[in-house]
């Protein structure tokens, strides 16, 4: 039973940190919803991105929920999570 309460501790900045990350990713696709898509970038992103807009917003919520299951202990990195979230949401 210690081995799994050392590994939740082990873990759960890892989980905190990759969710953040994965809540920016979905802010910037957000992001390509409402401007133009660079031209570097290639016409699939622009073409592809818009069409699947609703579950890049479904997306965004799952991580804001995971962000908030994880929140005990740090909840600067929760509210860190929650914001990006928040955009790719209204995006």
């Amino acid at each position: 039973m210690q081995r799994l309460a050392r590994l939740k501790r082990r873990w759960r900045p890892v989980l905190r940190w990759s969710l953040l990350l994965d809540a920016v990713a979905l802010a910037a696709l957000g992001l390509l919803t409402v401007f133009k898509v660079p031209v570097w970038l290639g016409w699939v992103v622009g073409m592809v991105v818009p069409e699947i807009g609703l579950w890049l917003a479904l997306a965004a919520l799952v991580v804001a929920a995971g962000a908030w299951a994880v929140r005990k202990g740090n909840r600067t990195v929760c509210a860190a999570t929650l914001v990006p979230c928040a955009v790719a949401c209204c995006l």
